[in-house]
């Protein structure tokens, strides 16, 4: 173990985090929960996040603002599209604000947010619902579980 351990890019390192919209509101909140464990450079997380943990030591907190092109990405109007309602099962629920699983058959599957129903269309937005928004984290590094060889 490095003296003075410090994360690096390859480490496994446990985290909390609480995420808020830039004008404050919590969007997701890790301390009501497991922490969450990842390596650093996979990028099975937010890569910027994932980045400012490293140089972290344990019990370190960490304050972090990311724009939407390093959180969720840029909300588009290309991601919202208008399906004929026949293209759904009747027992489906079609609400505003439902989640949705589309896809072909032998394509990918995607989940998107049904914005409106009407008497023949059904509204969908493909965007993640944190698109066009900054984010602010407050990350707490609380262990680094493996380190990367030294030589």
């Amino acid at each position: 173990m490095r003296a003075f351990a410090k994360a690096q890019a390859g480490d496994s390192v446990k985290v909390h985090y609480v995420c808020r919209l830039k004008e404050g509101a919590v969007c997701d909140n890790s301390f009501d929960r497991e922490p969450i464990v990842f390596r650093i450079g996979e990028h099975k997380f937010l890569r910027s996040f994932e980045t400012a943990v490293i140089g972290m030591s344990p019990g370190e907190t960490k304050i972090i603002t990311l724009p939407p092109e390093e959180a969720y990405g840029v909300y588009s109007d290309d991601m919202v599209i208008a399906v004929d309602r026949a293209k759904f099962a009747s027992s489906e629920n079609l609400e505003p604000g439902a989640s949705v699983d589309i896809g072909e058959m032998d394509g990918p599957v995607i989940t998107v947010r049904v914005v409106s129903v009407g008497a023949d269309t059904v509204t969908l937005d493909g965007n993640h619902p944190l698109a066009g928004c900054s984010l602010v984290f407050e990350i707490k590094l609380l262990e680094i579980l493996s380190v990367i060889c030294e030589n």
